[in-house]
């Protein structure tokens, strides 16, 4: 397989570490099965094998967000004796008084830090809500924080349901600076017809802002027995959208392993994008998370 970043994937220590995401029992049956308590950089590795990643990018993961810095410290600790993962998105609450001084504080306690993380998304359906609250993108407080990412040349990774969308598209108008980055394909949770539809548009929209990225992955968070084709719709009209300028690779494991095995499903990944030619598929897998996320060669 060509050489490849895979741009979105986690690693944790549930068992020496506080992780209330892993304790919160919603967020289990968002994907129908219980999270593993670890997911080291060995499970990672092997997971991995001779695919072809060549470089990763860790996202936060739930962390306790009273020391949100200490997992950028242990990410660090892991990169620099394993050599991945090769890029930190970390986690900050926005909305905080003292933002500034906790992005000052990750920048310091790794040179891997390449953005934050902060959930937004926000569902009518308990289960599925990601965010502490509706309308955050709204909040003045909250966007006086995003506006500090541009002063650490952060990215912002999003998870957000097709429906925030075009609050996103209005922050990445205003805030021009900065690269925001929709994850695990904007969450395609609702499969009614009109809420398909939807999506659809609201990806539409959103690609009109050229600041405004998208990973491709996560499909056995929001449909446990996805095949090659029933995600390949997915996969042609993000495409179709962002073009492989602003699309990237994501396994989201380990949380996608509790459906499918690494290998399954870097595969379908390569067998859902063949129509593309060669050097469209090198954006694709790799150089464009390595030059929105500034990965060394």
């Amino acid at each position: 397989m060509i050489p490849a970043v895979d741009a979105h994937h986690h690693l944790w220590d549930a068992v020496e570490n506080s992780y209330p995401y892993l304790s919160d029992g919603s967020r289990d049956r968002m994907h129908g099965k219980a999270l593993p308590r670890r997911y080291l950089i060995d499970d990672y590795l092997r997971d991995i094998g001779e695919l072809g990643i060549v470089k990763s990018v860790h996202v936060q993961c739930g962390w306790n967000p009273a020391d949100p810095v200490g997992e950028t410290r242990w990410i660090d600790r892991i990169a620099r004796r394993h050599g991945y993962p090769s890029a930190i998105v970390a986690f900050a609450d926005l909305s905080d008084d003292n933002v500034g001084d906790v992005l000052a504080a990750h920048r310091r306690a790794s040179p891997l830090l390449r953005g934050v993380r902060q959930h937004v998304g926000w569902h009518e359906i308990p289960r599925y809500r990601l965010g502490p609250r509706p309308g955050m993108m709204k909040e003045p407080a909250w966007r006086r924080g995003f506006a500090q990412l541009a002063q650490y040349d952060l990215t912002f990774d999003m998870q957000a349901f097709y429906f925030q969308l075009d609050d996103a598209r209005k922050l990445a108008e205003d805030y021009p600076r900065t690269r925001i980055i929709l994850g695990n394909s904007a969450m395609p949770v609702d499969r009614d017809a009109g809420s398909l539809a939807g999506w659809r548009e609201a990806l539409r929209r959103a690609a009109s802002c050229p600041n405004i990225y998208i990973k491709i992955g996560g499909f056995s968070m929001v449909d446990h027995d996805w095949t090659v084709e029933s995600i390949r719709p997915f996969v042609e009209h993000i495409i179709d959208c962002f073009g492989v300028d602003r699309c990237m690779m994501g396994s989201n494991f380990p949380t996608d392993s509790l459906y499918r095995d690494f290998r399954s499903l870097w595969t379908a990944y390569h067998e859902v994008t063949t129509c593309l030619s060669g050097s469209e598929r090198t954006k694709l897998f790799r150089l464009t998370a390595a030059r929105v996320y500034r990965l060394a060669d």
